[in-house]
């Protein structure tokens, strides 16, 4: 890989990391009612998705990725349920702040399986990609770089939206102001979650 390869890559997957959807507004959602650390356990689920795709990719399986067919829905349909199951959570112990370590189980599997579900995902690493990356002739090293990149990218960009989320829960001092976050935070997860189960 070229030196403007991989910083064509890192501007390509930051713009599409950034770009507002489920992922960006979940990972809000998250920071805002559990804060900061609770919500890098989502984004680290985000991550292992996003690799999931990345090296089915480079193996050259995008015609068993792109087939998944029924499998896909299934995947989306529990994703989306989850992140119903997550909000419900939320809004009902809006007032309960020792849930940290539990908080963080849920929210990995919560961010794998909702990049796992995202359609947008599949089509950035099996169609675009490859216009960054010749990925049949791609060496070890040039994998575990590309691997690397994606990882710090995403981590970089969903983080930075983690951490301005987290700072703005910071305003809400008391404990029924962050209860009501809480709950806001919930809602806004419902709806993702909806989302993610009717859409095509």
């Amino acid at each position: 890989m070229t030196v403007q390869a991989i910083l064509a890559l890192i501007l390509a997957l930051s713009i599409f990391v950034a770009s507002p959807g489920p992922g960006v507004f979940a990972v809000i959602a998250r920071a805002l009612s559990h804060g900061f650390l609770a919500s890098l356990s989502f984004i680290i689920g985000v991550i292992i998705g996003d690799l999931t795709y990345l090296v089915l990719a480079i193996l050259g399986l995008s015609a068993i990725a792109t087939a998944f067919g029924q499998l896909f829905i299934l995947v989306k349909i529990l994703g989306g349920f989850y992140l119903i199951y997550l909000a419900l959570k939320s809004i009902r112990t809006a007032k309960d702040s020792s849930e940290l370590s539990e908080t963080k189980k849920q929210g990995l599997l919560g961010g794998l399986l909702l990049t796992l579900a995202n359609p947008k995902v599949i089509l950035f690493y099996l169609g675009f990609l490859p216009s960054f990356v010749d990925l049949n002739n791609l060496t070890l090293d040039s994998a575990a770089i590309l691997v690397l990149i994606v990882a710090l990218v995403i981590l970089f960009v969903l983080g930075s939206y983690a951490f301005f989320a987290a700072r703005l829960r910071g305003f809400f001092q008391n404990e029924q102001a962050r209860a009501q976050l809480k709950r806001v935070s919930g809602v806004f997860l419902l709806v993702i979650g909806i989302i993610v189960i009717i859409k095509k």
